[in-house]
Order: C-alpha cells, then sequence, then structure tokens
C-alpha cells in the first residue's frame, strides 16, 4: 500500500500557463457567503470536539458498519460507503465545521483580491501515508487530474475553470481562475476534492493521503481494515497527537437492518443512516448511543425530461402536484424530517431557504395528466435502491400516486447496482430515487445535477433560464444579489419542476455506548474520526 517516498515526484516550481505568472501580494476581499457566514479568508483551527482531553483513553480499533464501496478514488467516488473510505485517509484544503463555518485544514489561509485570483497558504510539515512531504506540487496536480474531463470527476467543469497554477514555493500556490468564482473556496469542500501525493495515478487501488487513517487492506464484500497514521498533523487541544484509537474497521453489512442488529449485538460500533423506526429502537437500549444532526440531505424522485412521459412539463409538474410531501416525512420520519417545497434548497441553508408550504393538488394534477393524453392513466416504472428506507419511500409515493390514476412499478435494486454501469442504473432510467448529501452550497447541486449537461443528472434536464442564472450566482460577489439570483433559481425549479424533491433529514447515527466524542458531519458519510476514543 506505500510508494516509495521519492515515486513520481516532479520539479516543484511549474505552472499550468505556457510562462510563470508574477504574483502580487494579495488582499482579503471583505466577500462573504450570506447562507453560510463564511469568511473567504482564513479561520481559527477548529478545537477538537471534546473538552477535557485527559479523560481520553488511546487504543482500541473501532468497527464501522457499512455497504460495500465501489470506487474509492477521490476523484470520481459517488456513493456514501466511497465517502467513508476516503474521508479517513485522506484531508481537504479546508472543511466546514458543524456550524458550517470554513476552516483551515491543510490550507492554513486562503485570500483573493477579486474572486478570480486566489493564494492558498499551505500548512508546513504535514507528510503523506508514503513519507514524502506535502506542498504546492500536490496541490496543483491534485486540480489538474480534476480538471482533466479524462479522469471522470464530476468537479471537472468546477476545476475547468482555472486558467494557471503558480507555486510560489512549496506553501505558496496562486490559482487564476478563468472566470470569478465568489463560491471557489466552497467548493474545495467538495467530496472529490482530497488532495492526493503528486503522480500518484493509481488511488483506487494504492490510496495515499495525509488523513488519519492509513488503509491497511480491503476485502472485497467482508471489510476494509485501516491503522492510524502515526505521522498524522492534527493535534488535540491540550497538544498531543491524533487519532487516538489505533484503528478501524469497515465492515460491510449489505442491508440497514443487519448492521443496526451488529451494533445492538455488540459487533459493530457505529452505524449510520437510520431509519425512523430503528432510531426510536435503539433510543431505550443502555449499549447503544443515538446522536442527530439537521442536514440538507435529501431523496428526490427524478423524472427523465428527454424521453418518456415526464418530457412532457404538464407531467412532472402533475406527478409534482400529486405528491404529498409533507405526509411523506410525516409518515416515514416524524420529527425527523422536513417535507420538500420544490426546491433542494433545504433549511440548513438559513436566508435562502424557502419556507412555504409544499404545493398539494391532486385535482389539478388529474387535469395536467388529462390534458397530456393521459386521461385513462399512466404507468411508469421506477428504480428503488434497497437502502436508507428508500423502497418505503417508494411504496409511499406509489399510493399517492394512485390517487392521480398514475401506476407506479417499483423495482428494488441493490445500491451498488442503482449507482454501477449497467442498465437503468440511476443516470439512465427514466424515473428514480436519488439520495444526495450535504453540500457547502446550492450552487454545488446545481452543477452536479440541474445545469444543462450536468455530470450527475438523472433528470437530463436542460433550461437555458436556469443555467444563465447559475452563472450569474457563480460570478456575483455581492451577497445580497447572489441571494437574490439564488431565489430565482429555486422559484425555476419549483415551477418547471425536473425532480421532486420528498424531504430533507434530520440525519441519525448510533454508536457502542464505548464510543466517545463523534461529532456528526452534515454530510454523515464524511465524518472524521481522528478525535475519537473508546471506553476499555
Amino acid at each position: 500500500m506505500r510508494r516509495s517516498p521519492m515515486a513520481m515526484r516532479r520539479d516543484k516550481k511549474r505552472t499550468l500557463a505556457a510562462r510563470p505568472r508574477a504574483v502580487a501580494v494579495l488582499t482579503l476581499l471583505g466577500l462573504t457567503a450570506l447562507v453560510l457566514g463564511l469568511a473567504v479568508g482564513c479561520g481559527e483551527e477548529p478545537a477538537p470536539s471534546q473538552s477535557d482531553t485527559s479523560a481520553v483513553t488511546r487504543g482500541g480499533v473501532l468497527r464501522y458498519a457499512s455497504l460495500e464501496t465501489t470506487n474509492i478514488d477521490p476523484a470520481v467516488a459517488s456513493t456514501g460507503p466511497d465517502y467513508q473510505v476516503v474521508r479517513q485517509i485522506y484531508d481537504y484544503l479546508v472543511e466546514l465545521d458543524e456550524n458550517f463555518n470554513l476552516q483551515p485544514a491543510l490550507a492554513e489561509s486562503w485570500e483573493t483580491p477579486d474572486a478570480k485570483s486566489w493564494t492558498l497558504k499551505l500548512r508546513p510539515g504535514v507528510v503523506f501515508h508514503d513519507g514524502s512531504s506535502f506542498d504546492a506540487a500536490d496541490v496543483i496536480y491534485t486540480f489538474e487530474r480534476l480538471a482533466d474531463p479524462a479522469t471522470g470527476s464530476p468537479l471537472v467543469d468546477v476545476f475547468a475553470n482555472i486558467d494557471s497554477m503558480e507555486a510560489v514555493d512549496a506553501q505558496t500556490v496562486v490559482v487564476n481562475l478563468k472566470k470569478v468564482d465568489a463560491e471557489f473556496a466552497l467548493g474545495l469542500t467538495q467530496f472529490q476534492a482530497a488532495i492526493l501525493p503528486e503522480g500518484l495515478t493509481d488511488p483506487a487501488d494504492n490510496p495515499v493521503g495525509t488523513g488519519a487513517f492509513m488503509l491497511d487492506s480491503l476485502e472485497p464484500q467482508i471489510r476494509a481494515v485501516f491503522k492510524a497514521n502515526p505521522d498524522y498533523w492534527r493535534k488535540d487541544a491540550s497538544g498531543e497527537k491524533l487519532p487516538y484509537l489505533d484503528g478501524m474497521e469497515m465492515v460491510y453489512i449489505p442491508e440497514l437492518a443487519g448492521q443496526v442488529e451488529a451494533l445492538r449485538g455488540g459487533e459493530v460500533d457505529f452505524v449510520g443512516g437510520l431509519s425512523y423506526e430503528q432510531a426510536e429502537g435503539v433510543k431505550g437500549d443502555p449499549s447503544v448511543k443515538l446522536l442527530t444532526v439537521q442536514t440538507n440531505q435529501h431523496y428526490s424522485v427524478h423524472m427523465r425530461c428527454d424521453q418518456g412521459s415526464a418530457k412532457d412539463p404538464n407531467v412532472r409538474l402533475a406527478l409534482r402536484l400529486g405528491t404529498d410531501t409533507t405526509s411523506m416525512a410525516e409518515v416515514l420520519r416524524p420529527g425527523l424530517a422536513t417535507a420538500g417545497n420544490g426546491t433542494l434548497v433545504g433549511p440548513t441553508f438559513t436566508s435562502l431557504y424557502v419556507d412555504q408550504a409544499p404545493p398539494y393538488d391532486p385535482e389539478k394534477a388529474k387535469q395536467l395528466l388529462a390534458d397530456a393524453g393521459y386521461a385513462d392513466g399512466l404507468d411508469i416504472t421506477i428504480q428503488a435502491q434497497n437502502a436508507w428506507g428508500v423502497p418505503g419511500m417508494a411504496t409511499v409515493w406509489q399510493e399517492q400516486m394512485k390517487k392521480i390514476g398514475v401506476n407506479v412499478d417499483i423495482q428494488v435494486v441493490p445500491a451498488d447496482v442503482y449507482y454501477g454501469e449497467g442498465k437503468n442504473n440511476w443516470l439512465d432510467c427514466d424515473f428514480g430515487i436519488t439520495d444526495w448529501g450535504q453540500r457547502a452550497s446550492p450552487l454545488m447541486y446545481f452543477q452536479l445535477e440541474y445545469i444543462t449537461g450536468a455530470p450527475w443528472s438523472g433528470s437530463k434536464w436542460s433550461d437555458a433560464e436556469f443555467d444563465a442564472v447559475c452563472k450569474q450566482i457563480q460570478s456575483e460577489v455581492d451577497d445580497a444579489k447572489r441571494a437574490e439570483l439564488y431565489r430565482t433559481a429555486q422559484q425555476i425549479l419549483i415551477e418547471r419542476q425536473p425532480v421532486i424533491i420528498l424531504y430533507f433529514e434530520k440525519v441519525a447515527c448510533a454508536t457502542a455506548a464505548s464510543v466517545q466524542d463523534v461529532t456528526l458531519d452534515r454530510e454523515w458519510d464524511m465524518t472524521s474520526f481522528d478525535d475519537v476514543w473508546m471506553t476499555q
């Protein structure tokens, strides 16, 4: 699993442009991301979750129940289990804390005078798992790889906006963009933006990061085993080395119900993404602790807009008006869900959130279907991954659709099949229910799923007006104007409906009682265990 420290290391002084560019000292731009309260500059290093480190017990191996991974190359990782592995092995330049504030990680600061030229000051003294030093060349290599269409990353369009990069010195990178991007720093928090060592071409088989844990072995369909990184750069509030654990073991259990039973039986120590029933079921168990966090994680029914019945906008609107998201949230996840309101911008985005009653009008839905030529009924097939309670969502939706004359055939498939490469996967099927995790800003969802040609668009929707608004959002540095553009984008989604947002989740996870100081990430699959410890 280890490369030679000198393997494939190239000259550190290099650029993407044809010639080096002189870079002046940049001043901090007084931009803030309104909804997130994020300064486009450096913040204080986040303190570890525990306040009293004297009580910490070192050692132990945390056993983490999970579905099986599909691809652990960070650039193309697309499923929760993939993210779970990536998060333990790799670090990011910047991170979001539990209050959605940008925090330094491998980058100690980030500055820009104009949201077009960005200076990243990197943390010194960090080493990769193979013993090589982290520096500017690794950042440039990672960004180049993400921008290369051959890599296949969903972030290719984001990083293709880079015009040139220069390693001013080992700890300073200047990134010059082709066009203004007011949310560039936020983009560095995306799942796929984990930092690789320069020259690493096979991270799917040979992962090398700077994270708290190193992948020791991976047995398909059985487990992934991690050991603590002895050279990890983070320290706790007392200046002691992290991580506290000796290692982690990700145990592959194909059904969430089986994962919960394994937790209650003492076979694993952590389970994420619990259903409402499972969360209720563990509340009274003294051997288990229940953890929750409000997120923008949501489930969407995508409707293919380029073929089939949903190509007709009247059909899409009818299906939306026939969906009672309030009832669905109350039935499937009472107290742990907020009904979808027609836009993917949920309550965690505070001032951008459109807090409105979800439209529900089955009589108008019937009329729209009749106008579209389906007065005698419409038959559709929906793909439902067998994970995270999706079959239950599909069943409730099926019953709601009957009331407007739509017959829904539910095809339940394993999650790895739904997100795989075969026929009727999530990017091919006419109708599917897809889970979307937390992102740092709504624009990230727009770019991944909704703009024309988006890499993860199940709906294959294309709307020139929406595309234009998204471009304006990216380039608008005035907070108030950018917020107004976000509201415009949401109104387009509400009116034209390429997807139906079922609900936003308050995520529930559970640990063994012996596990201490877990701080859930708002995207729970990205939870770090670097400062977690276990009582003996």
